[in-house]
Formats: C-alpha cells, sequence, structure tokens
C-alpha cells in the first residue's frame, strides 16, 4: 500500500487525467483520451511502485512540449474557432497534469 501522500498523489493525478482526457478528445485525440482514462483507473487502482513510475514516465512524455505535439494543441467551438475558455483550461491541465506526474515518479 503506497505511503498516505503518494496515495494522495496517485488520486489527485488520477482526477486530473480523467478531466484532461476529456478535452483531449475535444482536440480529436480519442487514443492519447483512452491512454489517460486507463492511467486514471490504474492510479486509483493502488499500482506498483514499479507501475506508477511507469504510468508517470508515460504521462509526461506524451506531454512533451514540441510544434505540433498534444501539449500544443488548443480546442476549437462548433463553428471551427478557437474556444478560448476551454483552450486556457487544456494548457493549465498539461501544466498540471505533467507537473504532478514528474512528482509521482
Amino acid at each position: 500500500m503506497a505511503a498516505p501522500v503518494s496515495r494522495r498523489r496517485e488520486i489527485e493525478l488520477a482526477a486530473l487525467l480523467e478531466r484532461f482526457a476529456v478535452l483531449v478528445d475535444g482536440v480529436g485525440e480519442p487514443a492519447f483520451a483512452d491512454l489517460y482514462r486507463q492511467h486514471a483507473a490504474s492510479l486509483r487502482a493502488e499500482p506498483s511502485p514499479d507501475d506508477r513510475r511507469a504510468i508517470a514516465e508515460d504521462v509526461v512524455a506524451t506531454l512533451r512540449v514540441s510544434p505540433g505535439s498534444l501539449a500544443d494543441r488548443y480546442l476549437v467551438d462548433d463553428a471551427g474557432q478557437p474556444d478560448r475558455v476551454r483552450s486556457a483550461e487544456y494548457v493549465e491541465l498539461v501544466d498540471a497534469v505533467r507537473k504532478r506526474a514528474k512528482h509521482l515518479a
């Protein structure tokens, strides 16, 4: 069983990943969204230290910043215009998810 601080971090990251997955679907990346949902479920199921580290490393790797990367996306509204509110949340979640994943490893 994970220490209370580690367990809390796992649950916090799982919640962030679940919310982020919704927005990742919105940028047209359902495979990544499914991956984040799977990682969230694994974190909620109290993963082993090795599994926790692998999840954290995978999440950080998928959110590396480079042109055209997942971290460099934005959302659009139904009219095809940039959705500033959801895009701002997306950017905030990229940072929060990456930060929490780095501290989980």
